[in-house]
């Protein structure tokens, strides 16, 4: 049960950044088909060093095989 348990817990928190994934998306694509800016540029630099964190943080366990 433990061990279900720790598992379930990654994958909600992937399903989180599924969503901040699919928010983040249409925002930007908002942002590219409108003249109204949803983003600053500061917004933009946030979300490109969130991804970079995240990235450097996980590149050892997406490394596995």
């Amino acid at each position: 049960l433990f061990h279900q348990i720790q598992l379930r817990s990654p994958n909600l928190e992937i399903n989180d950044l599924k969503n901040i994934y699919v928010n983040l998306n249409n925002r930007l694509i908002n942002d590219m088909l409108c003249d109204d800016k949803i983003l600053s540029d500061e917004d933009y630099r946030t979300i490109r060093a969130a991804i970079s964190i995240v990235k450097n943080k996980l590149r050892i366990i997406l490394s596995k095989k």
